[in-house]
């Protein structure tokens, strides 16, 4: 199931040099679940596939898989390391604090 989850997430991406085509590994995936778990489950999975593939369809239209966020992203990630680390090196002070150390 993770394994066509994967899959269909790929769909959408070129196929690469000397790999299975996207198609081509969703097809297989989706037999060798029917194969392991029967038609039931299998149905059900590619009921939940299919809505969260509905979901990311618009998301993506919107922009927030553009290019700009990408490159924004490590900027955004570093500040988010900083405000943590701060945030533990002020909750080691708080925490000695409560206890009634005093620093």
């Amino acid at each position: 199931m993770t394994e066509l989850s994967a899959a269909m997430g790929n769909e959408r991406l070129p196929a690469e040099p000397g790999k299975p085509s996207p198609g081509e590994l969703v097809d297989r995936c989706s037999q060798a679940l029917k194969e392991a778990a029967g038609e039931e489950i299998a149905a059900n999975a590619a009921g939940v596939i299919a809505l969260f593939a509905s979901i990311t369809i618009p998301v993506d239209a919107n922009g927030h898989s553009s290019h700009e966020l990408a490159m924004l992203q490590p900027v955004v990630n570093r500040v988010l390391r900083w405000r943590n680390a701060a945030k533990a090196a002020t909750g080691r002070v708080h925490c000695c604090r409560r206890r009634g150390v005093h620093a």
